[in-house]
């Protein structure tokens, strides 16, 4: 088996920080073009299931919605929240933001988000 971009795709995790406020922070920006694969919200501590005491994530492209929000009513035992499950492409200069919203005193005790990237060429 080789070594390819489609074997091996990039993957690149920032670190959010504690989120207790609601709040919009840029996730990635294209160089190039590429295929997002996979966008993951992580956060180190399990977050309890609450119909009040939340918060969402909604990603957007270029300012727009991308795909649909996904909240921590349900709880995230496994302290994973998938926000992308198919291919998006963004062209170089697209960025890539997420809008977190909390409600009453939800938290994220220290998120990261993660995007599986494949480059699709210059």
């Amino acid at each position: 088996m080789s070594i390819s971009n489609e074997n091996c795709r990039p993957s690149i995790c920032s670190v959010i920080g504690p989120v207790s406020a609601s709040k919009e922070v840029v996730v990635f920006k294209a160089h190039k073009k590429v295929l997002l694969k996979k966008v993951e919200l992580l956060d180190s501590a399990a977050v309890s299931a609450s119909e009040s005491v939340y918060v969402s994530a909604q990603l957007k492209k270029n300012g727009s919605n991308l795909g649909s929000a996904v909240d921590t009513k349900a709880g995230v035992a496994a302290r994973v929240a998938l926000l992308l499950g198919s291919d998006v492409a963004l062209v170089a200069n697209d960025v890539l933001t997420l809008a977190l919203t909390v409600a009453s005193t939800g938290a994220l005790t220290q998120a990261s988000v993660c995007v599986d990237e494949h480059i699709l060429g210059s």
